[in-house]
């Protein structure tokens, strides 16, 4: 599953305690219109983003950098995962081979 930008914002803004319509009134949009941003229907402006990036104290670049580094942990913990999980299927192989033999 890929996260995508508009649920970093969803993110962001719950962590302010802030609404959609109360955002959407910072940024001097409609509540459909931040709607859509945090459903990932469609991007939002850059300058809408230079706002954001004002309201969280985040610049620009560490705005849009954060939904990179969650897709990368996501990654990194899916392949943790894995290999648990082949690790796990390993040790019952072994078991079953050494019941067995």
């Amino acid at each position: 599953m890929k996260i995508q930008f508009g649920y970093i914002l969803k993110d962001l803004r719950k962590s302010k305690n802030l609404s959609q319509q109360e955002l959407a009134n910072y940024l001097c949009i409609s509540r459909p219109t931040y709607l859509r941003f945090e459903k990932n229907l469609v991007e939002a402006p850059l300058s809408k983003l230079f706002e954001l990036s004002e309201l969280y104290q985040l610049d620009v670049v560490k705005l849009i950098s954060k939904d990179q580094l969650k897709r990368t942990k996501q990654k990194k913990n899916k392949k943790l995962l894995i290999t648990n999980e082949m690790h796990h299927v390993k040790q019952m192989v072994d078991l079953a081979v050494h019941l067995t033999g």
